[in-house]
Order: structure tokens, then sequence, then C-alpha cells
């Protein structure tokens, strides 16, 4: 009898989709990656649009509640229609989808490609892993109260990844090794500290300033981001963040005893509401106020104490009941990370396949990861926008009679950083009007420096502005001067602007100028 050799993979056959990762090229892989991150983006996408529209319908009880009883609100009358319509909700979310949800989805595939290189690694303990990682998630996204909009992405993204990544990724079985995930992730940590170097604090204001405003596709990126962030980002404030706060009194209170609080509150821009949803529900309770949430109450405080230490009692009592610390700072850190680490982890891909015939796979991740370690951090340095500093030169007049646009901006951003009052220069004032907004903008900002008595109508005269850049620039600067006399003048800008970020920046400017409205 002739015995026939059985091996064990023959009782085994792979799965169809390790047929196919098995034919598919790296080019196809690339193509695999990307649709799993488009389908952790569009679920992502459904989540934020949920969470922004929840959030501005919030907002819109609120504001339409304090408008009608004659107060200023932000946003005003003619921007509040707009909280109850999808597409500011839909490009809000875009913002949650670009950030928090990218990230997340991003260091799935890290975790799941790291632990699925490991060898003996069944597919149970892989979701484990998963499972531990969104329980230590979602800890902290409810350590200071239930937060189930902030909890359903570390519920949903995770898991998706996860099993997209089991499913359509290559593992330990099609030549991923630890080593091959291990450093590359190590030279991309190492390579932090330089970005940050590279880039500054201001890289953002740096980008919009220098890059932005300069180009057509710049100045449309730009208008998207100040015509809709802020959806989102009202979605995710604390108490102490929000520019207007509204409270309700629980019960029963003195009128006398009410009539006080309401003036100390309002001093703090806390009004009064009768809505459920208040951001600061107080009941009293005895010689003390209990300051608490709809959910329940956070903290207790004297009468008095409130009364003289308002603004040190709402900074205690917003972190004691801030739900979305957590989550802002998870969606700040992606939106830092998540893009230098893909241009990263291609780069080292790229570089990876082309070496892979030549060093081997003891060498050939560490040769690539520091290629791209090289390329990623030298390519920061020589892009970065604030590595160019203009010299103080001696044909600043000549630069700004030119009518180059380019010349003047240069010319105007030399004065800001290096001092010479732009009143000092023959016909400033018809840089006020120039078609160029980059001009008109770091005119501006020259004119918050300027001590000519002129400066203060240039001023109002750009708070007029088309682009809500210069306006704002405008309102900051108008604040930063100090003049009390332009507060009727911001006050007016604030009811009439089409712009949610006008509106916030004037109202900010107002505070800052003494204003302080009561109701």
């Amino acid at each position: 009898m002739t015995g026939t050799c059985v091996r064990t993979a023959d009782l085994h056959p792979p799965s169809f989709s390790a047929k196919v990762m098995k034919k598919t090229s790296p080019i196809g892989m690339g193509f695999r990656l990307f649709w799993i991150i488009l389908a952790g983006f569009s679920v992502s996408q459904i989540l934020g649009t949920v969470h922004v529209l929840l959030s501005n319908r919030a907002i819109f009880q609120a504001m339409t509640d304090l408008l009608g009883r004659g107060l200023l609100t932000v946003p005003n009358a003619l921007v509040l229609p707009s909280l109850r319509e999808l597409r500011p909700a839909l490009l809000g979310g875009l913002f949650f989808t670009l950030t928090l949800g990218a990230g997340l989805t991003a260091l799935t595939l890290l975790l799941v490609q790291a632990i699925r290189s490991l060898p003996g690694i069944s597919r149970s303990f892989l979701f484990g892993f998963i499972l531990l990682f969104m329980a230590f998630c979602l800890i902290l996204v409810n350590k200071n109260g239930f937060n189930p909009v902030g909890s359903s992405y570390f519920i949903v993204l995770p898991p998706l990844a996860a099993e997209l990544a089991r499913r359509f990724l290559p593992g330990k079985d099609m030549g991923v090794s630890p080593r091959s995930i291990a450093v590359p992730t190590l030279f991309f940590l190492f390579s932090l500290p330089f970005l940050a170097q590279a880039t500054g604090p201001d890289f953002f204001h740096q980008v919009r300033d220098r890059g932005l405003l300069s180009h057509p596709w710049g100045l449309a990126v730009n208008d998207f981001y100040y015509r809709y962030t802020l959806y989102a980002a009202e979605a995710v404030k604390s108490l102490q963040q929000k520019l207007i706060r509204t409270y309700r009194i629980e019960g029963s209170m003195d009128g006398d005893k009410a009539a006080v609080l309401k003036r100390a509150l309002n001093r703090e821009d806390l009004f009064a509401v009768t809505s459920w949803a208040a951001d600061l529900v107080l009941e009293e309770n005895g010689d003390a106020l209990s300051l608490g949430t709809p959910g329940g109450p956070a903290l207790q405080a004297d009468f008095p104490m409130i009364l003289y230490g308002a603004p040190g009692i709402i900074e205690k009592f917003s972190s004691y009941t801030d739900r979305w610390d957590f989550f802002r700072k998870g969606t700040f850190h992606a939106m830092i990370l998540f893009y230098p680490a893909a241009l990263f982890f291609f780069i080292y891909t790229l570089i990876s396949r082309c070496l892979s015939s030549r060093a081997g796979p003891r060498r050939g991740p560490l040769f690539a990861s520091g290629l791209s370690f090289l390329l990623l951090v030298g390519g920061a340095f020589l892009l970065s926008p604030g590595r160019d500093i203009p010299a103080l030169r001696p044909d600043l007049p000549a630069m700004l009679r030119s009518n180059t646009p380019g010349e003047q901006s240069r010319a105007l951003r030399t004065i800001y950083l290096h001092g010479p009052d732009v009143a000092s220069f023959p016909r400033y004032e018809d840089l006020a009007d120039s078609s160029s907004l980059p001009v008109r903008y770091w005119f501006t900002r020259c004119l918050e420096k300027s001590r000519a008595e002129r400066a203060t109508a240039l001023l109002l005269h750009l708070l007029e502005d088309g682009r809500i850049t210069v306006a704002t620039t405008a309102i900051e600067a108008l604040a930063g001067r100090g003049d009390r006399r332009v507060i009727p003048e911001i006050r007016k800008r604030l009811i009439r602007s089409e712009d949610w970020y006008v509106q916030w920046y004037a109202y900010r400017a107002l505070r800052k100028l003494g204003w302080c409205q009561t109701g």
C-alpha cells in the first residue's frame, strides 16, 4: 500500500482574501489601503454630520431664546437659520472626518498591522486588543459625564478599520515582519521634534498669511475654513470656551437674590433661558448654590463666592463638566500627526519597494526609514513659511509705490515685523483700497501698531471689507488699540454681518473694550 503525504496547508486552504492579496501588486495594495481609509472617512463623515447637526440645533434653541429678549447673539439673526440646514452640518462634520476620523482609522491600522506581524496571533486576540483600546478611549471620553456622541466615534471606527485591515492587508504570512512596522514607526516618532522646530508654534498662521492668501486655491481653502469650521468647533467647546453661555434657575429663588445673581452672571456672558438644556443649572440649597448640568449637580458654592468670584467658579465648574476634553485633544493631535505620518509612510513604502531586492529584509526597513526621515524633515525645513524673515531695507517707500501686489505685501510685512510706522510713508491710505487681499491684510496688521489718528478711521473702513480675513483682522486691531469710541461701529458690524466668524471676533472685541450686555 502506497502512503500519501498530506501537507497541513492542504487541509486549511487559504481564504479568498489571502489569495487575492498574493496576486495583488504593490500599486494594487496601495489602492486597497486607500479604500480602507476611505471607508473610515465615510463612516466618520456620517458621525460628524449627526454630531454637528445636534449641536447646531441646541445652539439655535438657546440663541433664539436670547434673541427674542433683545440680546446680541453669536451667531446673529442672519446666521441662525443656517443652524437648521444640512449643508453646514455636513461641511462642519468634514472637519472631524479629516482630523479625528482620519487619525483614529490610521492608528487602528497601525496597531492591527503591528499585532498581525507577530507570530502566533489569533483573530480573537487581535479583536480582544482592539476592545481594550476602545475601552481605554471610552473611559477618557466619558470621564466627566456620559458622552454618547463623542463615544460613537470610538465605538464604530476602530472595529471597522481592524476588520478591513485583517481581511485586505497583508500580515505575517505575506511577508510583514515586526521590524518592517517598528523601525519606520520609531523613525517617524523621532522626526516629530524636528518637525515641530521646523514649523514653529504659529505654523498654521504662517501658512495662511504667506501661502493661502496669495493663491486662488488658497483663498478658496481659507474661505471654506472661516465659513464652516465654527460649526464643528462649537460642537466640542467647554463652558469656559463658549462665547455666550446660558443658565437656568431650578426651583424658586428670592427675587432680589435672583436679580443680584443675574447681574453677576451677565458680566460673565451667562444669560438666563427657560430651556431645559441650559449650559448651567443653578439650584438654591440653603445658604449655598448647587451648580450643575441638565444631567445632575457638579459642585456647590456659597452665594457670596459666586457674586464676587464668578470667573473662578465658572472655570472650576467648566473643568468638572467638560465632556469634550479628550475628544478635542484627540482631534488636535490627529490633525497635526496624521498627514505628516501618511506622507512619511508613503515615502517609506516607495523607497522600501526600490530597496527590497538590494538591501534585504533586515537592512531594508532601516535604510528606507532613514531616507524617509531625511526627506520629511529636510522638506519641512526647506518649505516652512516661517524660515524667510525679511530684513529691514531702505527701498520700502519705492516698494509701496510700485503698484505690484507682491512687492507691496512684502514691504508691509517688513514694516509689521520691524516696526516703522506705516503712516510715515507717503500716500499710505491708498493701500486700504488695494485690489490685493494680501496687501489689505498686511496693511491692516500694520495699522494696529500705528500711532496716527487716521489709523482708526482706516480700520473702520477695513471693518467692512468683503474678505473675512481682513474684516476679522481689522476687528482685532481696533480692540488692540483700545479706543472705546469704536464700540458702536463694531456692534453694528456684529448685527449686520452674515459671517459667523466676523460676529465671533466682533463680540470678543467688544468685551475686550469693556462693553457688557445685560438681559
